[in-house]
């Protein structure tokens, strides 16, 4: 239930957008929001993956210290890789490499990517203690600002930035929400370093994932490379107009596809042969070319 609630959310603000922004604006927006899915995807693999693994073995006190080190291992990292970035977006800006509007959209990248990571942590952390209600609830406040902060871009010439922000916003609100449920299912004097325990295994995931998010996402860095982000937009308005349609296909294979396991299968006769007018085979088996 809590995808398809962000789902629809992501679907009606691509839409919206569609409609009342240029299509450089959107192409902007799907660049970095990408960028946040694949980086959010990422650490999903790292820690969620081996923590799958992990902490159905350890006792509630053992579990509270994993969790406890995680945390703060993933706060340092977000830490630095903030400083990185924001001196990175400064100096690009300071020498003239990027204009003062693309500077403001990186940056509103870069709040989104530290919002979308601390609220990822302690979102798949509650989904592995088994309370998808309270993750349910969280996602519809997350989603509630998106789809507003949506509507708001529409109303400035940057609505990319706008939109974005409110990705920012949207996630630091849920993500607050979510740590505030979680504050007695995480020790918060555990002493960090855990994260290096689970890199064997994290890298894997992570690197499976990355691969994923490549294969589905990855031609819009590629089209905007090689063409330019106007189309960028105009690509991911189609293949998002196009959803839809892929869902209800989705939906209508897997609802024929066990049909195969409770015996609407075509009945093979062997013993039943025929001459099939043009075939390469003077007897091929009739079930072949009659299943029923």
């Amino acid at each position: 239930m809590d995808q398809a609630v962000l789902s629809v959310a992501n679907f009606l603000i691509g839409l919206t957008l569609i409609r009342y922004a240029d299509d450089t604006q959107y192409g902007y927006y799907v660049l970095m929001f990408n960028t946040v899915m694949l980086l959010t995807m990422l650490q999903n693999s790292f820690i969620g993956t081996p923590l799958v693994i992990k902490l159905p073995k350890l006792d509630e006190i053992e579990k509270r210290q994993w969790l406890g080190s995680l945390h703060k291992d993933q706060s340092q990292w977000l830490g630095s890789g903030t400083v990185i970035l924001l001196l990175l977006i400064s100096g690009l800006w300071a020498t003239g490499a990027i204009t003062t509007t693309i500077t403001a959209l990186a940056l509103a990248a870069v709040a989104a990517i530290i919002a979308s990571l601390y609220r990822e942590f302690f979102r798949n952390t509650l989904l592995l203690y088994q309370r998808p209600q309270l993750v349910l609830l969280a996602d519809l406040i997350y989603a509630t600002g998106l789809i507003a902060g949506g509507l708001i871009a529409t109303q400035f010439t940057v609505a990319a930035t706008i939109a974005i922000l409110a990705t920012a916003l949207s996630a630091l609100a849920g993500g607050r929400l979510l740590s505030h449920w979680m504050r007695n299912l995480i020790d918060t004097r555990a002493a960090p370093g855990r994260l290096m325990t689970i890199a064997p295994i994290g890298l894997w995931a992570a690197s499976g994932a990355g691969v994923y998010w490549l294969l589905n996402q990855g031609y819009s860095f590629v089209t905007a490379f090689t063409l330019d982000v106007a189309a960028v937009g105009a690509l991911a308005a189609a293949r998002l107009l196009m959803m839809p349609v892929n869902l209800v296909c989705t939906g209508i294979q897997k609802q024929i596809t066990p049909l195969h396991h409770i015996g609407c299968t075509p009945k093979i006769h062997e013993s039943r042969y025929t001459n099939l007018p043009g075939s390469p085979w003077p007897w091929v088996p009739l079930s072949s070319a009659t299943p029923y």
